[in-house]
């Protein structure tokens, strides 16, 4: 009996064997045809939590989509919307990068901010598991005009220009967009060109004056414009009240318009 036993055993052994040793060269002849084999996954940065973004969206993997590239252009087949991912995707062997992302691309938008993130891997006949962080991309920025400035003032706006946007675009705050927010996609620490364009009510003359602007992805600043007259002077000067994230107090920033200056 205890031979027998020992016998079942070898022979279970021997068959379990075999098994392993074809599924491993099947594998292996599928790998060696010059193609592998990747699995795709993706997570999302915590710096959603900042006050930038309250688009709960932003945080469900199932909004995105996932796409396949090669030397910067999609491969055919090899986009869908992330619960859509195969298993296993077939790849011949080469250089790709693994994109995902959610809303729009465009430099500026009113909807919401850009999110995201791109992997390069190689496929050489092997199996693989590629994983994508998602970060954001856009600052979202508000700018208003108090009430008091038609009092010194016929027309004003706001002029921001990113590296994002083409060379002859740009957004422009109106004084009707009084409070209007946008974000923009931009660089970390980008030096913004933001200029303020005025109109004197009286004379009629035009001016403007750059703004010091930096954004950031994740940056949420509010910028609330409103004239400010020098007293001893009688100059009108342009206060700033600059809100970052929502919890930081108020900065006024003082830049004096000489009255002859306009």
């Amino acid at each position: 009996m205890k031979y027998l036993k020992f016998l079942r055993t070898y022979v279970c052994l021997l068959l379990g064997f075999a098994a392993f040793t074809a599924c491993t060269s099947e594998a292996d002849e599928v790998l060696k045809d010059g193609k592998g084999y990747v699995s795709l996954s993706l997570s999302i940065e915590d710096r959603f939590q900042t006050k930038a973004v309250d688009e709960n969206d932003y945080q469900d993997v199932d909004n995105y989509t996932v796409q396949i590239l090669q030397e910067g252009k999609p491969v055919s087949g090899c986009e869908w919307a992330y619960p859509e991912i195969p298993e296993s995707i077939e790849l011949e062997n080469g250089s790709y990068t693994l994109k995902a992302f959610y809303g729009t691309t465009d430099a500026v938008t009113k909807e919401a901010p850009y999110v995201e993130g791109m992997q390069d891997f190689v496929v050489d006949d092997d199996l693989q598991k590629i994983s994508v962080s998602c970060k954001l991309k856009s600052a979202k920025v508000m700018v208003a005009f108090d009430p008091s400035m038609d009092e010194y003032f016929s027309d004003y706006s706001v002029v921001f220009k990113t590296k994002a946007m083409e060379d002859d675009a740009s957004f422009v705050w109106t004084k009707t967009a009084s409070g209007e927010t946008r974000y923009f996609v931009v660089e970390a620490e980008e030096k913004v060109d933001a200029v303020m364009k005025l109109t004197d009510k009286n004379t009629g003359k035009s001016a403007e004056t750059k703004m010091d602007v930096t954004l950031s992805p994740g940056s949420n600043k509010k910028y609330t414009l409103k004239p400010k007259v020098d007293e001893e002077t009688g100059e009108t000067g342009l206060g700033i009240e600059i809100t970052i994230d929502h919890s930081t107090n108020d900065k006024e920033v003082d830049i004096t318009i000489p009255s002859n200056w306009i």
